[in-house]
């Protein structure tokens, strides 16, 4: 029996609990902003960082629920903090819509503000403040790999990663998969989260198929069509992938999630839909997540 658990952000300012072994969903965390969009999550000593639109929060862990502990407040230009990583007792956040990683303390104290190199440094960019669109950092082999959605100037064409070293100064980057969420190295291994927009009056100039790809070969596909994906936990026996139905963005708070459940050789073992829980957006194994740096 699989008796692990999750905690999973979401919209509306939501961060659920899932029991494996139930089948059952919970509310662990509701923030009052409705307009807050949780996403990224980590874990260090009993607490669980939480990452929003435009906050970061540090939860006690209280049973299946989370409290407040402490928060940081975005000054007043928009961030989109999305995934994080902790690394030597340090958080690193990725801030999408500045083109950023930002660097806290434990305590939630900024200490230093990183931006990332445009796609073609000696070009203008149409997208001169989320140029990336930037969705994780991980960090492998004395390097931090970060996530670029847009690897070029184009939308929906080719995603990337960016290989940076300790002083957040970049060695290189390449091509890899489309719409990307949350790339990590794991057993010398590259994964990344595929997905593809679809939409009638989206050009999508990459192939039409989302799921999990690992060096180059996407191991696990789910339906396009049905439900777009954005992050991925792996626990010594399992892989959870989590998101929404396919819907507007203006739709997407009350669509239903999704969470697919594989094996470590990516063989599909069950699809949960939750119905009316907004699009789930990032996922945290609070015991052991090997695709996170605090646990």
């Amino acid at each position: 029996m699989n008796n692990e658990s999750l905690f999973i952000a979401a919209r509306k300012g939501r961060i659920y609990h899932y029991d494996v072994a139930k089948d059952r969903l919970s509310l662990a965390f509701e923030e009052g902003d409705e307009r807050e969009i949780m996403m990224g999550l980590e874990k260090r000593a009993g607490f669980i960082y939480a990452g929003g639109k435009s906050k970061i929060f540090r939860l006690r862990i209280d049973g299946k629920a989370l409290v407040v502990d402490k928060k940081f407040i975005a000054p007043a230009r928009p961030t989109g903090f999305h995934q994080m990583f902790i690394f030597n007792d340090c958080l690193y956040i990725t801030v999408t819509i500045q083109n950023e990683i930002w660097k806290f303390d434990l305590n939630l104290n900024l200490l230093k503000e990183h931006r990332i190199n445009p796609p073609d440094k000696n070009s203008p960019c149409h997208f001169r403040g989320n140029y990336n669109h930037i969705n994780s950092i991980f960090w492998y082999n004395d390097a931090f790999y970060i996530c670029l959605n847009w690897f070029t100037q184009e939308f929906y064409r080719s995603s990337g990663i960016a290989i940076l070293d300790t002083g957040m100064k970049e060695i290189m980057r390449f091509k890899y998969g489309w719409e990307a969420h949350n790339c990590i190295v794991l057993d010398g291994k590259l994964y990344a989260l595929c997905a593809t927009t679809v939409d009638p009056l989206t050009k999508v100039k990459h192939p039409h198929k989302s799921g999990l790809m690992v060096d180059w070969e996407l191991v696990f596909e789910y339906p396009s069509e049905l439900f777009f994906c954005k992050d991925f936990s792996i626990s010594d026996n399992f892989i959870y992938i989590v998101g929404g139905a396919t819907a507007q963005r203006s739709d997407r708070d009350f669509s239903n999630g999704v969470l697919f459940i594989l094996d470590r050789e990516f063989r599909h073992i069950s699809t949960h839909t939750f119905n009316k829980s907004g699009e789930l957006l990032g996922c945290l194994l609070p015991e052991k997540d090997l695709t996170k740096g605090g646990c």
